[in-house]
C-alpha cells in the first residue's frame, strides 16, 4: 500500500541534494588559504620585532636592564649626525661644576634634583660638541608615574626595577620614573650617574657612534651600555659641585661585582666603570674599538 501523499495545501520538502565534489574542494582550498595567511602574517610581525635596533637604555649603575628595543625613524638634527664628529668628540674632555642641590627626599625634590642636573649635563656637552663644530640638541627629560605612550617598540621594562629609560623616537626623550626616589636619589651621585648614562645614549644617537660596528644584537647592546656607563662614571669623577660622597661611590660599587644580561658581564663592567673613573677624554670609554672579550 503506498504512503499516504500530504494535502495539497502544505509545501512539499524537495528532496536534498548530494553536495557537489568541485565545490567541496573549493571549500577546502579557501579555508587552507586563509589559514595561511594568518600564519604568515603572525610570523611576520614577529620577524619585524625580532630584527629592530638593540636598545639604549638604562636605569641605576647597579641594576641590569632588559632590552627595550626601537626603530629609530626620526630625523636626526642635520647638525649634530655625521659620524665625522666621533674623532673630535672622543678627543675632548668632559669637566664641569654644577650648582649644589638639596638631596631628594620626595617625588617634587627628585625632579629638582634631576632637572639642575639637566642643566649641567647640557652645559657640558653643548661645550664638547662645539668643538666639534656642531650644535648640541639636548634631550628632552619627563618624569612620568605612568606608562607613556611612546614611539619605541617593545614593552617598557618595569619600573619597579628599571626606573629610567631612553627613546631616541620620542624627539629624544629620558623617562624617569616616580619610583626612582628611594632606590636612587637620595644620594644624589647615583642620580647623576643615572642621567648622565641616559645623556650618554643620546649622544651616541646624536654621532652615530655604533656606525660600523659589528656583531650580534647582544654583542651591540653590551657595547652601547657598556660605553654609557663607562661615560657616567667619567662624568661623575670629573663634575664638581654634586655633593657626593665617598661612600655614595662606594654604594655605587657594590653593583659591579655580578654579571647583567645586557650591562654586560661583571668583569667588563668592573672594567669600565674603572676605566670612566680614571678617564682623561670621551674616547677612553670607546667600547666600539674594544675586544670582545672586553664587552662580554
Amino acid at each position: 500500500m503506498p504512503p499516504p501523499r500530504p494535502p495539497a495545501h502544505l509545501p512539499q520538502r524537495p528532496a536534498p541534494r548530494p553536495s557537489s565534489p568541485a565545490a567541496i574542494i573549493l571549500i577546502v582550498v579557501v579555508v587552507a588559504v586563509l589559514l595561511v595567511m594568518i600564519t604568515a602574517g603572525f610570523f611576520a610581525v614577529r620577524w619585524l620585532s625580532a630584527s629592530a635596533q638593540p636598545s639604549v637604555v638604562a636605569g641605576p649603575s647597579s641594576v641590569a636592564m632588559p632590552s627595550f628595543s626601537q626603530a629609530p625613524t626620526t630625523p636626526r638634527p642635520s647638525t649634530t649626525t655625521r659620524a665625522d664628529a666621533i674623532p673630535i668628540v672622543y678627543a675632548a674632555s668632559l669637566s664641569a661644576t654644577c650648582k649644589p642641590i638639596a638631596a631628594a627626599t620626595d617625588w617634587a625634590s627628585t625632579q629638582a634634583v634631576f632637572s639642575a642636573q639637566q642643566a649641567c649635563l647640557d652645559a657640558q656637552w653643548t661645550a664638547v660638541f662645539a668643538k666639534a663644530g656642531r650644535t648640541f640638541a639636548p634631550p628632552q627629560v619627563k618624569f612620568v608615574t605612568q606608562n607613556p605612550t611612546t614611539r619605541c617598540v617593545g614593552d617598557p621594562p618595569d619600573p619597579k626595577v628599571y626606573p629610567a629609560y631612553y627613546c631616541a623616537d620620542d624627539t629624544f626623550t629620558i623617562y624617569i620614573w616616580d619610583t626612582i626616589t628611594p632606590a636612587v636619589v637620595a644620594t644624589r651621585a647615583e642620580a647623576f650617574v643615572t642621567l648622565s648614562h641616559e645623556y650618554a645614549h643620546h649622544v651616541q644617537y646624536l654621532i652615530s657612534a655604533r656606525e660600523g660596528a659589528t656583531g650580534d644584537k647582544e654583542e651591540l647592546t653590551r657595547r652601547s651600555e657598556l660605553q654609557a656607563q663607562c661615560l657616567s662614571m667619567y662624568q661623575f669623577a670629573t663634575t664638581k659641585g654634586l655633593g657626593t660622597a665617598p661612600a655614595d661611590l662606594d654604594r655605587m660599587k657594590q653593583g659591579w661585582g655580578r654579571d647583567t644580561p645586557h650591562h654586560g658581564s661583571a668583569a667588563s663592567r668592573l672594567l669600565w666603570n674603572q676605566t670612566g673613573l680614571a678617564g682623561t677624554k670621551i674616547g677612553d670609554c670607546n667600547t666600539w674599538a674594544a675586544p670582545a672579550d672586553k664587552v662580554s
